[in-house]
């Protein structure tokens, strides 16, 4: 399967795939222009946010297939995952800003919050794979709640 995503820097870039709340294809969010994800319920595809402003997923509940963040130049603004309840794929926010994972229920691959701010899981119940989180959370963080598919490792 090829990965071709589409770069988006504008709100007008956005809109263009937007319809009916939802975009179907691979994007990747960059640059300083968008601040928020405007109307946007569903992205049907995996998503990206690279060295973006981004400081909202505003409205977002789904993403069909992977969700991460890389910042290189930019230090990540986003620090929750507000609405977004389900990632059908993996997440990866290693070296990202997210403190809270918002209303973040379902990973169906595996969680990778290490070197992250996280102090909890929210209302995370199901991750299929595996959950890699800071290590000073070990003895921490309650995982009683929450199906791990893999294993949990705590890193450095």
């Amino acid at each position: 399967m090829e990965y071709n995503p589409t770069d988006i820097f504008t709100q007008s870039d956005l809109q263009k795939l937007t319809t009916s709340n939802s975009i179907s294809g691979d994007i990747v969010i960059r640059g300083e222009h968008i601040t928020k994800l405007e109307n946007i319920e569903v992205i049907s595809g995996s998503f990206c946010v690279c060295d973006s402003v981004i400081e909202s997923l505003d409205d977002l509940i789904e993403i069909t297939g992977d969700f991460w963040t890389s910042f290189y130049t930019v230090i990540s603004p986003l620090k929750s995952l507000g609405k977004l309840q389900k990632i059908g794929g993996d997440a990866t926010f290693r070296y990202s800003n997210l403190a809270d994972l918002g209303n973040l229920k379902y990973v169906g691959g595996k969680l990778s919050l290490r070197d992250t701010p996280i102090s909890n899981l929210g209302q995370l119940q199901f991750v299929g794979g595996d959950l890699y989180l800071p290590y000073r959370l070990k003895n921490i963080i309650d995982l009683n709640d929450i199906h791990v598919g893999g294993k949990v490792k705590f890193w450095n």
